[in-house]
């Protein structure tokens, strides 16, 4: 099974920040079932805002401690392409240049 970077970075957060054990991973267990409580919930929010720029407080709503790992992975997806498809990985090759704003943002990310 192919993992995608960002899952690969919340199984990093996970098992980092949260001392979460990497065997423990299954995309069935809720967050409570890996230890995640509503502080570290949010903990985890902080993090993936502050270093990769992933704003999930607004659409938090989306994701609670009995959520399980892969819905989890799958809001935090939607989330991040949402905000930025192309960090995402959401635009495909050939899609057209950004344009104006856009490509401005792009190179403040840079």
């Amino acid at each position: 099974m192919n993992t995608s970077p960002l899952q690969e970075r919340l199984t990093g957060l996970l098992c980092d920040y949260f001392e979460v054990d990497p065997q423990a991973m299954d995309p069935d267990a809720t967050l409570q079932d890996l230890g995640i409580d509503s502080l570290s919930l949010a903990e985890l929010f902080v993090v993936l805002e502050e270093e990769d720029g992933i704003k999930l407080f607004e659409a938090s709503s989306g994701l609670s401690t009995q959520t399980t790992l892969a819905e989890a992975l799958r809001f935090i997806e939607e989330q991040a392409a949402a905000q930025n498809p192309r960090a995402a990985g959401a635009v495909e090759e050939g899609a057209p240049a950004p344009s104006g704003a856009e490509a401005a943002g792009d190179k403040a990310l840079s």
